[in-house]
């Protein structure tokens, strides 16, 4: 008998943010590698206000393995929330790279996290407020499936690409240097997409996040990486280090606009050569580590952890 999957996101996101990879991606993936494993469905959470369908959901969740997006199961109420721990077979918390209030950290049996700087932030947490009957897994925030990996022979010019909205980045000290794309919509976005696979070079140096607790996954260097290129990025941003090496070539000091402007001139006196072709070969491995059938794999060990532990509970 296959164990259903819940994948639970608000009804008015169903398009936006982390709805996309987090629930609409994973869910179709998940259904196809584990075909014989799962059953997988999607459910659109209303606002809570509407407590009758809050109600129906928990019915309708009855031993099936939950796994609500981000602050998503919030929308149930604390007394649904209690009663969906009791009555499921699991549930989890994608929390990509939200931050768990302290008083839920006991009600998932799994927490989910896309980074391994924030699974560690949550262990840590976990252990402070001496929370048992909970686990903290890692489930990588894969790169767009839509992506096509490029052959590094097919670019010869040197450039820089920025796909994103630029507030969130760090602009180098002459803007000329990285191109930045924009998108507006899915149609723009699929576009931009295409155009950025003439960029052999991604940047992604951020600034570190507001707040302490929130860890970012390492999603410019995975869409990097799908595409074969290379990435500038700041030794601060979360999982670069896990993933590239301390000793990455282009992973630069800080993102003050010196370490920077070395980075960039670093990259383009190099490109094609030796550091250049190194580079490469730890990008190809970042690939590896972030394909959507390696996603799925740690997703599916995800859903064992909750089963196993709300069987022990």
């Amino acid at each position: 008998m296959k164990q259903r999957v819940i994948f639970a996101f608000p009804r008015w996101r169903r398009n936006q943010g982390s709805v996309v990879p987090r629930v609409q991606q994973n869910a179709k993936l998940l259904a196809e590698v584990y075909s014989d494993t799962y059953e997988v469905e999607t459910v659109a959470l209303a606002k809570p206000r509407f407590t009758e369908q809050h109600e129906e959901f928990v019915r309708h969740a009855k031993g099936a393995v939950v796994i609500g997006l981000q602050t998503s199961l919030r929308l149930l109420g604390r007394d649904r929330m209690i009663a969906l721990r009791e009555t499921s077979a699991g549930m989890c918390s994608d929390h990509v790279d939200s931050v768990p209030e302290t008083d839920e950290l006991g009600i998932y049996h799994a927490h989910i996290l896309a980074s391994r700087v924030g699974c560690g932030r949550v262990n840590t947490r976990l252990a402070k407020e001496g929370v048992s009957g909970s686990s903290v897994v890692h489930v990588t925030h894969h790169a767009d499936p839509r992506i096509t990996l490029v052959s590094a022979a097919s670019r010869s010019d040197f450039r820089i690409g920025y796909l994103g909205n630029p507030r969130k980045m760090i602009a180098p000290p002459d803007p000329r240097a990285v191109q930045v794309l924009t998108y507006k919509d899915q149609s723009d976005y699929t576009k931009a997409l295409q155009q950025m696979t003439d960029y052999p070079m991604h940047y992604g140096v951020r600034p570190r996040s507001a707040s302490r607790e929130v860890s970012k996954p390492f999603t410019k260097g995975f869409f990097a990486a799908a595409m074969g290129a290379n990435i500038l990025v700041n030794r601060q941003t979360d999982d670069a280090e896990f993933y590239l090496g301390t000793d990455y070539p282009y992973l630069i000091k800080s993102f003050r606009a010196r370490h920077i402007a070395e980075g960039i001139e670093t990259a383009r006196a190099g490109y094609g050569g030796a550091e250049w072709r190194r580079g490469l070969e730890v990008m190809e491995h970042v690939r590896q580590l972030s394909t959507p059938n390696f996603a799925i794999r740690e997703l599916s060990e995800a859903i064992k952890t909750a089963l196993a532990i709300a069987d022990q509970n």
